[in-house]
């Protein structure tokens, strides 16, 4: 039996040879697990131990429904049950019969595993109200969503005037959903989340304006000040706007950001943790500070001596505070913008400074450049003066 660090390209490529009815790789990396490949192609995760004396062998997902990374954490997590004395077989038969789960139970199992894990995702929240609109989600089987569904949430969220955006943004929630229940075995190892639905095309965006000029910056920030001085309650959004216009990131992750997620501070800068930095693959990431963004957080520290799991911004949600800053420009005459364009801004303003695209790319936490381009809005001056940079053959250019 074939023995190696099993990688994705390996699972890829694997094949049962001719005259075999199984072929076995099992990985280096976690004992006990696994791929089988038949003679017909099929391919599944396998984990292998002793159980009474008795040397057992057990798939527990098709390959294609699952991530490597995915499945290694579900076979370590069976193979965890055999060694505290319980039997990985009967932890699999449970699960298999509570999988018929409806979607409402599915978000609650996630609701009660954030918050045991000390995670919020507000969009994953807002998710459920937002399709329970359209599907019965107390009734519907988690396992009977169709790519029909899907479609029909889409089409009927835009006959209503929803936003693309906000439109792509619950089903790729959704998709998390599904694809975190999976890694938890809450599905069935034959059910397969309809993949083929498909984005609808950035083109449908309505086109906003996203990049302040530096007169409107200084509106916004006269704009808070004058607000605080009214309401001294209000104190927390000026360091919140701030902290956004000098590091881009996104208004979520700054409400949540813990004193222990300050990694260091120094006279011309710092690093920063941020969990769940890329939406997409959701993975936390580690960002540079300006001597700015770090002074911000110097004066909002030297206010008292806070504790690691202490907020460093504020304890509001994420929907109080966008819903804040978007009241103030609409009352300060931008109502053209929103919180989110702060994010925008921050990568424009990086390119107008000079910034390459990939320094861009690694500051906005991007898992591609084709996503840093949407944020990145040059104006008419500055592109003439990236075009004079060259002149050929005339030699009377001003």
């Amino acid at each position: 039996m074939d023995k190696q660090k099993l990688t994705q390209k390996i699972v890829n490529n694997a094949s049962c040879p001719d005259g075999k009815r199984f072929e076995y790789i099992m990985d280096a990396a976690l004992p006990g697990f696994g791929i089988q490949i038949t003679n017909a192609g099929a391919k599944s995760y396998i984990i292998r131990f002793q159980h009474k004396g008795r040397r057992e062998c057990r798939t527990f997902a098709p390959v294609e429904s699952m991530t490597l990374t995915a499945a290694r954490t579900r076979a370590r997590e069976l193979i965890g049950e055999y060694l505290k004395g319980g039997d990985p077989l009967k932890v699999e038969t449970k699960k298999k019969r509570a999988a018929k789960l409806t979607i409402l139970q599915l978000y609650q199992k996630w609701e009660k595993w954030s918050q045991e894990q000390k995670l919020e995702r507000v969009t994953t929240k807002n998710m459920i109200g937002a399709i329970a609109q359209y599907f019965d989600v107390e009734k519907k089987k988690a396992e009977s969503l169709t790519a029909r569904d899907l479609e029909n949430y889409k089409n009927e969220r835009t006959k209503k005037g929803n936003k693309p955006s906000s439109i792509n943004r619950m089903l790729r929630e959704l998709k998390y959903l599904y694809t975190w229940a999976s890694t938890q075995g809450l599905l069935s190892e034959d059910f397969k989340y309809p993949d083929e639905v498909k984005m609808l095309s950035e083109a449908m965006l309505s086109p906003k304006a996203h990049h302040l000029s530096d007169v409107e910056v200084k509106k916004l920030l006269d704009a808070v000040d004058k607000l605080v001085d009214e309401k001294p309650d209000k104190e927390y959004l000026r360091p919140i706007i701030l902290f956004a216009l000098n590091t881009g990131i996104r208004i979520n992750s700054i409400v949540q950001l813990e004193w222990r997620d300050v990694l260091r501070l120094d006279e011309d800068g710092g690093e920063l943790h941020i969990r769940a930095a890329c939406i997409k693959t959701r993975k936390d990431e580690n960002i540079s500070l300006s001597a700015a963004a770090a002074t911000i957080l110097k004066e909002l520290a030297s206010k008292g001596i806070p504790s690691d799991t202490d907020r460093i911004f504020t304890t509001y949600t994420v929907e109080h505070i966008n819903k804040s800053i978007k009241k103030l420009m609409v009352s300060t005459g931008l109502g053209q913008y929103s919180a989110y364009s702060l994010r925008h801004n921050y990568a424009t303003s990086l390119y107008l400074a000079g910034a390459s695209p990939i320094e861009i790319q690694l500051q906005m936490c991007h898992r591609n450049f084709r996503t840093t381009q949407k944020y990145i809005h040059a104006d008419y001056e500055h592109q003439k003066a990236v075009a004079n940079k060259l002149s050929f053959g005339v030699s009377d250019v001003a």
